[in-house]
């Protein structure tokens, strides 16, 4: 089941990191392009995040070592949510803070939810790993 989970969760960095070249935002040349990449880090259901995080590491070091993409360096932005929604908006914010140009994440539906609508009003991209949210 992990296994299934890594090779989906590499795809999708792949995913995100195209479309954060297709940003509505330029990037500009010299930049990198930031992930950023939420999720529980902690608490009972850590054993998916951190397998996340640890994804996301491989990935953005392989694309990296190849030259980064169309030149551009990707640099990960970890933030923790511990599955709460009571923390997720909160999260959002610290890695749209620290210049997100893509969200990846987060796991926990009651997390996504709450965070999706801040992620939605600044008009960012959020890929989600894991949640299924019905309107």
């Amino acid at each position: 089941m992990k296994s299934r989970f890594a090779y989906s969760f590499l795809f999708s960095v792949i995913i995100i990191l195209f479309f954060a070249l297709m940003a509505p935002t330029p990037i500009p040349a010299a930049d990198t392009i930031k992930l950023g990449v939420a999720g529980s880090h902690s608490g009972d259901l850590a054993s998916y995040g951190i397998p996340s995080v640890r994804a996301a590491e491989l990935v953005v070091k392989d694309i990296n070592e190849k030259g980064g993409i169309l030149g551009r360096k990707v640099e990960l932005l970890i933030e923790d949510d511990a599955c709460k929604p009571e923390i997720a908006t909160n999260t959002a914010t610290k890695l749209i803070s620290k210049g997100a140009h893509v969200v990846l994440g987060h796991i926990c539906s009651g997390a996504t939810k709450t965070a999706l609508e801040y992620i939605r009003k600044l008009k960012l991209s959020l890929f989600l790993p894991l949640p299924q949210i019905r309107s």
